[in-house]
């Protein structure tokens, strides 16, 4: 089955879709807007307050056939107790040939204040290269959204393959990033490879331009899958390398690190042992950044949690659990908050500084966002039918009601 982006293939898996919010004691009162899904999921929440935040994803009509997958916004004023949908603008045709193939996804969004947000995704399926790469942002907290047509990017993919974005940081309301993979040739293979894309605004999402990224130092192709900034200058991106048709063993992570806004990116090695990394959070207040990951042969992985001080130039192991996968992070200051699985699938979190793991809510997270020390909330999915999920405002160390919608 040809999927779409990495998020989608989990919903078709658990036909669902669900939004789950801290609200201090876990209140029972927090709803979706009503039937807005048979199937699908959140990806992505931002929260410029404690109380505001937005929420992206997709729709699946129906599980077998009909129409494909469609973008979904919500927004919530009141700390997740309830959500309203917003209205997503209609795709921008990047290629001569036309439109790309749908199905849509939303994947990423950032909202650096209370009236913008940037949200990022892609047109078509991700390992295809009619896929192009989609940004649609609010100046006005999402009454109207526009959607923004992208450069070329600058890593040689091939032509008319247009770029998938996974992520978007703005550390400003100016100045924002978003990261993904383009398509080029693959050398001594067959077909085509993911290239890395970097893409930059300066005026807070209304155009962007094209980083250009150094040598992929393994294989030939690489994604890049997560990033933060700690400043308007320093960022950390992971970088995915290796090709599908390379021994497991070969594939290793890089981390590019900027200092410069981006004018530059240089390669960062990370510790031997770490066969994958997952996603990176950067504090706003200190040096530190810190990356989820795993070490360990396939199907034998082993969660860990790996610092830096010193933008990715040496890293410290924080945090080992052999038993947990580890996937989101979010910080707030000091204070971080890990989205993770056990073997057996049962959910976790994991908190920092301290580094210990607590059960999560019996849901499948794929994205969180802690607008203060304690309050968090996460987005995902899980189950057959619509579900909130409350949790208390204690640093996700306990876990409110599961609530069907």
């Amino acid at each position: 089955m040809t999927r779409p982006l990495k998020h989608l293939v989990s919903a078709l898996v658990v036909f669902a879709a669900l939004a789950y919010s801290v609200a201090g004691g876990g209140s029972a009162g927090a709803q979706l807007p009503s039937r807005l899904w048979k199937h699908g999921a959140l990806t992505s929440v931002s929260c410029p307050t404690t109380s505001l935040c937005w929420a992206v994803g997709f729709a699946v009509p129906t599980m077998s056939g009909g129409p494909p997958s469609t973008p979904r916004i919500l927004m919530t004023t009141n700390g997740g107790q309830t959500w309203t949908t917003q209205k997503v603008p209609g795709r921008v045709c990047e290629q001569s040939s036309g439109c790309p193939p749908t199905p849509v996804s939303l994947e990423s969004i950032a909202c650096p204040t209370t009236h913008k947000c940037v949200a990022v995704g892609a047109y078509g399926y991700a390992n295809s290269p009619a896929a192009t790469g989609m940004i649609d942002t609010t100046t006005n907290a999402g009454l109207t959204w526009r959607s923004v047509v992208l450069p070329a990017p600058v890593s040689g993919e091939r032509k008319n393959s247009g770029p998938v974005l996974s992520q978007v940081v703005c550390p400003n309301t100016k100045d924002c990033w978003a990261v993904g993979n383009g398509w080029k040739t693959v050398r001594n293979a067959t077909g085509i490879g993911p290239v890395a894309v970097i893409y930059a605004t300066t005026d807070g999402g209304g155009t962007w331009q094209a980083q250009k990224t150094p040598r992929t130092p393994v294989g030939g192709t690489s994604s890049l899958t997560s990033i933060s900034c700690r400043s308007v200058k320093d960022c950390l991106v992971i970088e995915d390398n290796g090709t599908m048709t390379m021994p497991y063993s070969d594939r290793r992570p890089t981390v590019l690190s900027t200092t410069n806004s981006g004018a530059s990116w240089v390669v960062q090695k990370v510790p031997a042992s770490v066969t994958g990394l997952n996603a990176i959070a950067c504090s706003s207040v200190s040096s530190l950044c810190t990356a989820t990951g795993y070490t360990g042969g396939e199907d034998a992985e082993h969660g860990v949690i790996e610092a830096t001080k010193n933008d990715g130039r040496t890293w410290r192991q924080v945090f080992a659990a052999p038993t947990l996968n580890l996937d989101g992070i979010t910080c707030h200051s000091t204070a971080c908050v890990v989205l993770g699985t056990t073997n057996s699938y049962q959910q976790v979190v994991v908190t920092g500084p301290q580094w210990a793991a607590h059960p999560g809510a019996p849901i499948s997270a794929d994205g969180v966002a802690c607008p203060s020390a304690n309050k968090c909330i996460a987005v995902g999915s899980y189950g057959t039918d619509l579900r909130a999920v409350v949790v208390t405002t204690n640093q996700a160390k306990t876990w409110g009601h599961v609530l069907q919608m």
